[in-house]
């Protein structure tokens, strides 16, 4: 299997305080990994840098062999196929949704993409279907519950139909209905080849749905990765870095 993602001693400082210390991964083609670790520990910073949201102060960032910096990703060509082929779910759905309707907001990443609408149309109506929220197609996103907010994000992201799929926190809020939906969606979208980044602490609802795990300590660097049910099954070590 190739790498499609490899980040190399990565660090970053937010606000002069270590956010990410000397981070070496590398993510292959389809992986489905949770990333875990204890509150501020730098699973959402992580995700994204990954994301070119944010760029490393030393260290580098590779995905499909191109490195992704403010350089790259200045080239509006480069920047647009590269947001296409990553996307991301971010733990605050009100952060990230911002038209008029649920129908606008998942058209939007497509038509940036300059698609055709009848494509656009194609596209909206497919990711509707897929998250069971065709009822919401005109609804203003600020009247949405939190669970309904969230499935609207995630099908606004999915609508680029994107290789790697990150999310922050995706089950946190959620009744228990719900959690189990995402979780079985993501699951047939992790069959269909995409690569799932997730940071999560809900140990629950990710046994089944993800094969890695990525563990970052409270020093914010990466102190373990592996199987996702042996290391969730090592009670001391959990307890030990304050992950239970």
């Amino acid at each position: 299997m190739t790498h499609l993602i490899e980040l190399q001693k990565v660090f970053f400082q937010y606000k002069g305080n270590h956010a990410l210390q000397n981070i070496n991964l590398k993510i292959q083609e389809g992986d489905s990994i949770a990333l875990i670790g204890p509150n501020g520990s730098g699973k959402s910073t992580l995700l994204k840098i990954i994301n070119g949201i944010v760029f490393p102060d030393k260290g580098q960032v590779v995905f499909d062999g191109q490195e992704i910096n403010a350089k790259t990703l200045s080239n509006t060509n480069f920047s647009k196929q590269f947001h296409k082929r990553v996307g991301f779910v971010f733990q605050n759905s009100d952060a990230q949704l911002f038209c008029p309707n649920v129908y606008e907001e998942i058209a939007f990443g497509p038509r940036q993409m300059q698609m055709e609408e009848n494509e656009v149309n194609n596209r909206v109506s497919d990711c509707l279907k897929m998250l069971l929220i065709e009822h919401l197609k005109h609804r203003e996103p600020y009247h949405l519950s939190e669970g309904e907010k969230r499935k609207v994000a995630l099908a606004a992201v999915l609508s680029l139909n994107p290789e790697v799929l990150t999310l922050d926190e995706p089950m946190d809020g959620l009744d228990p209905r719900t959690k189990r939906f995402l979780k079985e969606l993501l699951t047939q979208i992790n069959k269909a080849g995409k690569t799932i980044i997730c940071a999560t602490h809900d140990f629950e609802y990710i046994q089944g749905l993800f094969k890695k795990v990525i563990v970052i300590s409270e020093d914010h660097t990466v102190i373990r990765e592996g199987n996702l049910e042996e290391i969730i099954s090592d009670e001391p070590f959990l307890l030990k870095h304050n992950l239970k």
